[in-house]
C-alpha cells in the first residue's frame, strides 16, 4: 500500500510579480550560501537573471552566454562568485565573477533534452555533466572526460554525487532505451551501474534530487 501523503509544513508566498522577468518559464534556480539575498534563475528562452536583494528585483545576468536555455545552475561553495550552468545544445558556461561574465568550458553538447551539472558537495573542482553522455571534470571545467556506460543506464533523466562518497553516483533511467526505468547506483565513480530502486518507473528529468 502507498503512503499516505503528508503536508508540508511550510507556507509559500510571492516575491515577485514578475516585472522584472520576461514572460518565461524558471528552469534552475540557485541560491548563494553564504548570501541568500543572492539568488540565480535561468530560464527556458531568455537566460539567466540575478537578485541581490532576495527576489524582489532581478536583472539579466547571461553576458557571454551562446545560447538561452539554461538548464542548471549551480554555485561553488568555496567561492560563491563561481558559478555553472548548464546550457541546453549548446555547453557547459562557467563565471568567475558572479555571474557578470560566462565563458564556454567547451564540451560542445549534443543532448536534445537535458544540460545538467552536477557539483560535488565536498570539492568545487569536481564535477559532472549530464547530457548526451556524462562528463566529468576534477579541475574545476578546464578539462572534461567522457564516461561511457556500456550497459546500463542509458535514458539518464538525473544524475546526483552522494555527498558522503563521491565515487557513488545515483542516475535515474527514464525507460527511453532498452534498459529498464529506475534508478541505478554505481559505487566506483560511474565505470559499473545496477538497478537499485523504482524498478519501472519512468523518473523523469527534475525528479531525482
Amino acid at each position: 500500500v502507498a503512503p499516505a501523503p503528508t503536508s508540508l509544513p511550510l507556507a509559500c508566498k510571492r516575491i515577485n510579480m514578475g516585472q522584472y522577468f520576461a514572460r518565461d518559464t524558471i528552469t534552475a534556480i540557485a541560491i548563494d550560501p553564504k548570501d541568500p539575498d543572492v539568488i540565480y534563475a535561468g530560464t527556458e528562452n531568455a537566460g539567466i537573471y540575478k537578485s541581490i536583494d532576495g527576489g524582489l528585483s532581478w536583472r539579466p545576468a547571461h553576458n557571454g552566454l551562446g545560447a538561452t536555455r539554461v538548464d542548471s545552475l549551480v554555485i561553488a561553495p568555496s567561492n560563491t562568485s563561481t558559478l555553472f550552468a548548464g546550457v541546453l545544445l549548446d555547453d557547459v558556461y562557467k563565471s568567475t565573477d558572479g555571474g557578470e561574465h560566462w565563458q564556454k568550458t567547451n564540451i560542445a553538447s549534443q543532448s536534445a533534452s537535458i544540460s545538467q551539472v552536477v557539483m560535488d558537495p565536498n570539492d568545487s573542482l569536481h564535477l559532472l555533466y549530464l547530457s548526451d553522455l556524462i562528463h566529468e571534470s576534477m579541475d574545476g571545467g578546464q578539462t572534461w572526460q567522457a564516461k561511457i556506460i556500456s550497459g546500463c543506464p542509458q535514458d539518464i533523466q538525473n544524475l546526483i554525487i552522494n555527498p558522503a562518497d563521491a565515487l557513488i553516483l545515483y542516475a535515474s533511467d527514464g525507460g527511453g532505451s532498452s534498459c529498464e526505468a529506475g534508478v541505478y547506483k554505481a559505487s566506483d565513480g560511474g565505470k559499473a551501474w545496477s538497478l537499485v530502486g523504482l524498478k519501472g518507473e519512468k523518473v523523469l528529468s527534475g525528479a531525482l534530487t
